[in-house]
């Protein structure tokens, strides 16, 4: 019965069965919650909270054997909006756990100084099929701090994550976006103004 319902899951043309596994994570998650929220016997409750237990360590499973299947292509396209002190060469993705882990290759087009917060950051967001931006997908990549100057054409790797909160709404994820820092803030506020009216 599972694998008749994983055959006819819906696919992402990138991410594949990702992001409706994790939307069934969610709305499985939301309804033992919810559930746990009305009741006050301790063993109900108990026994709500190993399922939410068992519930993410089964989407834990799931993802890691569909990433292992090979069926996903680990390079996505990607455009850059902005002007920033690198050139973004390639945007790759790899597993860990029940996250992607998205790693930005790039080369500095200049040099660097080192100063006392000098670093080099990125931002980015998912886009769908019509150019929009999946506000929930906006993330900040992990930094390189500068410990001493920084040559150009330095080749540098930065990182960044989507968790299953947010592949849930990459269902037609087509892309990735660099952006800057304006836009991200930007987005954020965005992004906020729909969690509070949710």
């Amino acid at each position: 019965m599972m694998t008749a319902c994983d055959n006819e899951m819906p696919q992402n043309k990138l991410l594949g069965e990702i992001p409706e596994m994790s939307r069934q994570r969610y709305e499985n998650r939301e309804k033992l919650l919810n559930e746990q929220a009305t009741t006050t016997e301790r063993p109900e409750r108990e026994r709500i909270n190993q399922e939410l237990i068992d519930l993410d360590k089964n989407y834990t499973e799931r993802f890691q054997e569909y990433m292992k299947s090979g069926s996903l292509n680990s390079n996505l396209p990607f455009e850059v909006s902005g002007e920033f002190p690198y050139t973004v060469n390639d945007v790759s993705f790899q597993s860990e756990k029940s996250i992607l882990k998205l790693i930005f290759n790039l080369t500095t087009n200049e040099t660097i100084k080192k100063t006392f917060s000098a670093r080099v950051s990125l931002y980015f967001v998912g886009l769908d099929s019509k150019g929009e931006p999946i506000v929930f997908s906006i993330m900040p990549a992990a930094s390189y701090i500068l410990k001493e100057e920084l040559p150009a054409a330095s080749a540098l790797e930065l990182t960044g994550t989507w968790d299953a909160d947010v592949l849930m709404t990459l269902q037609d994820f087509a892309k990735v976006q660099i952006i800057t820092q304006d836009r991200y803030n930007e987005l954020a506020r965005e992004r906020n103004k729909s969690v509070r009216s949710y």
